[in-house]
């Protein structure tokens, strides 16, 4: 098969690809926690140097942050624009994929607020949530894990599009938070047993 490395953002790469997808694996940003673009630009201004005359993504002198989906109060970006652009992202994924196809996301976070971001921005899009997988998300000598409110699972988010035969019914998300913590507590224990 053949196989196309494309260097952008999330929406625009996504929705430059012509061919149908079986798959689409992603890894959202987290909100406010890390500002990728800014982290990235450690490393950026070195390869840039030797890869700029090569690689028009790299002529800029600093890394694009406009286009970043993220929470950040210095650059006006509000709650409201991340879950937009996640919104936006996610459409392109549901038009980039076959109608069997999936698309696939690992995601943790701390805040409740965060979450009922992300999952309302899936379903806005016209995904439902397949299955959830929990996975260790840290090893348990990262330094993350020293901190008392650190998380060491990651969800593996397994989705699929939502079809016309699909029931949708309107529940608050204090129930879905309850159901979603009721059944994290049986996978958590699973795992720790080792199954």
């Amino acid at each position: 098969k053949q196989t196309n490395l494309k260097c952008g953002d999330s929406q625009s790469v996504i929705s430059s690809i012509n061919d149908k997808l079986e798959y689409v694996i992603t890894d959202p940003p987290y909100a406010g926690n890390v500002n990728y673009s800014e982290l990235a630009e450690f490393f950026y201004v070195w390869l840039r140097l030797i890869l700029a005359k090569t690689y028009p993504c790299f002529a800029p002198e600093a890394t694009p942050k406009l286009q970043e989906i993220v929470e950040n109060a210095t650059r006006g970006k509000t709650t409201a624009d991340y879950e937009e652009g996640l919104t936006v992202v996610w459409r392109h994924c549901k038009e980039a994929i076959t109608e069997e196809g999936l698309l696939v996301f690992t995601f943790h976070h701390a805040e409740i607020r965060t979450w009922e971001t992300l999952l309302e921005s899936l379903c806005n899009a016209g995904f439902l949530i397949a299955a959830v997988y929990p996975i260790h998300g840290e090893k348990e000598s990262s330094l993350h894990l020293m901190e008392t409110e650190a998380i060491s699972y990651d969800l593996i988010h397994v989705c699929r599009k939502r079809s016309e035969k699909d029931v949708i019914k309107q529940r608050s998300w204090a129930g879905v938070r309850q159901e979603i913590r009721s059944k994290a507590r049986e996978e958590i224990n699973m795992i720790e047993a080792g199954r």
